[in-house]
């Protein structure tokens, strides 16, 4: 049986196509459905964490927006921009998950307006520097933390249109 993949890129998402998508990934199969967000990125890849729990999906249509908005106007230009696979190590998180984690409660990852992401293992540091520099200067982040000498960053994006009227918070060294 083929993956079948709902194409967001070109139909809004309503709450049949989430229930749908909450339905397999609820019982941690995620080779059934998902849903395409972008050119690069998949629903699923937003819900999948080493620490995934069954309750991990959506329980409302703004968490799936908030999440669009972010591809859409950080993560899709982000990886156009470095043309190097971004890997995506935690995205939404419902509030259970976010705690076993260690995530504060007040995450914007349980809002859909966070990703913890990362390039390819072969990425150099100048990669990861070019990478952090263009968030900085070209992109709508609401903010980015990260370490000194790490190879992954937060990135963090408002719910507002376009993303606007984000704080632009850069903090490296965040996790040293």
């Amino acid at each position: 049986m083929a993956k079948e993949i709902y194409d967001a890129t070109r139909f809004p998402v309503t709450g049949e196509e989430l229930m749908k998508f909450n339905t397999y990934i609820n019982a941690g199969n995620f080779d059934v459905f998902d849903i395409k967000l972008s050119e690069h990125f998949m629903l699923s890849e937003f819900v999948k964490t080493k620490y995934y729990q069954k309750c991990n999906y959506f329980p409302r249509l703004q968490v799936f927006h908030n999440i669009k908005k972010g591809v859409d106007f950080v993560l899709e230009p982000l990886r156009q921009f470095m043309r190097k696979p971004i890997i995506i190590t935690s995205g939404y998180r419902t509030l259970v998950t976010n705690a076993a984690v260690g995530g504060k409660p007040s995450s914007q990852h349980t809002k859909g307006c966070a990703a913890d992401i990362r390039l390819t293992p072969y990425a150099s540091a100048g990669d990861f520097r070019l990478m952090r520099e263009h968030i900085q200067k070209s992109l709508p982040f609401d903010q980015m933390l990260t370490s000194e000498k790490g190879c992954w960053l937060h990135v963090s994006w408002t719910y507002k249109d376009y993303c606007a009227e984000g704080r632009r918070q850069m903090i490296i060294g965040y996790y040293d």
